[in-house]
């Protein structure tokens, strides 16, 4: 599979990336890591998740799928949307969630935050189920401006950035990445 690099970064990435969106929708452990090994297999080095996805699900998964292949795979997920509750328990814990969603649609209702505290937090649980020292690109997740601590957030990305833990930023809405025809990462304004 073709690789292009990301305009204004230096971020070189498969054509097309894996979404882990719907991991959570394979049952077993083993099914999902068939899955994930398949996209590697198919030439997908770039992997998209979220702390959202699957109530954490899908980040500790590919958090597990990372261990040994950390220097062929770019990793991006995001900060500012969060999975209702503490985003803990296995795939039988998240259906019954979203079963008893259905007659109770609070259990599984997104949470919005904008705050550098909630995504400092976040960002460190993201970290410790990569188990990596640092993350190829970090989006803040269809930022809500109103609530959004803009400045906070700014000066703590450039911060994760220049030490080394992040290695770009941008803002991820509905389609993020291709615009025109061309692969590109919305750059902060500031």
């Amino acid at each position: 599979m073709q690789s292009i690099r990301i305009d204004g970064t230096g971020l070189t990435v498969s054509r097309i990336g894996f979404g882990t969106g719907s991991l959570h929708h394979l049952l077993r452990a083993s099914d999902r890591r068939r899955v994930l090994d398949t996209a590697l297999d198919c030439g997908m080095t770039h992997f998209d998740t979220s702390p959202y996805y699957g109530f954490g699900l899908a980040e500790s998964e590919l958090g597990a799928f990372l261990r040994d292949k950390r220097d062929r795979i770019t990793v991006a997920s995001k900060i500012g949307i969060y999975a209702p509750g503490r985003g803990r328990g296995g795939v039988a814990s998240i259906w019954a969630r979203k079963i008893a969603g259905r007659v109770l649609p609070g259990l599984n209702r997104a949470r919005v935050d904008g705050s550098l505290r909630v995504a400092q937090s976040s960002f460190e649980r993201t970290m410790e189920r990569f188990g990596r020292d640092y993350l190829d690109l970090l989006y803040l997740h269809e930022p809500d401006a109103e609530l959004l601590e803009t400045e906070e957030i700014e000066r703590w990305l450039r911060g994760l950035q220049a030490s080394g833990r992040i290695r770009e930023f941008g803002l991820w809405e509905r389609h993020p990445l291709f615009v025109n025809g061309r692969f590109v990462v919305t750059r902060w304004q500031g």
